[in-house]
């Protein structure tokens, strides 16, 4: 059901993906028709739209840099915790055999 529900999802998504093309086709067209300077203008700013990024470089930099780049900080007690139960099991397991 959950597979079927999520099919469905992606069919939607896609058709309303291609509705909105065609309302800006739509909406090209109808400048295009009416005045050509203002369609080349629209154009033009639809080919050339940059997206300015809103987060600093630097602090992007630097936290990548941090996430590569740190060692990894560990917890000895828990590690113990985990040996002593994995061991724990085992002993069990054994046992059962």
């Amino acid at each position: 059901m959950v597979k079927r529900s999520k099919k469905a999802f992606r069919k939607k998504q896609e058709e309303n993906k291609n509705k909105e093309e065609i309302r800006q086709m739509k909406k090209l067209n109808e400048i295009y028709s009416v005045n050509k300077r203002k369609f080349y203008k629209k154009v033009g700013y639809l080919r050339n739209e940059h997206v300015e990024p809103l987060v600093d470089i630097d602090v992007t930099r630097n936290e990548i840099f941090k996430l590569f780049n740190e060692t990894e900080v560990k917890n000895l007690t828990l590690e113990k915790l985990a040996q002593n139960t994995n061991d724990e099991f085992i002993y069990r397991r054994r046992q059962t055999l």
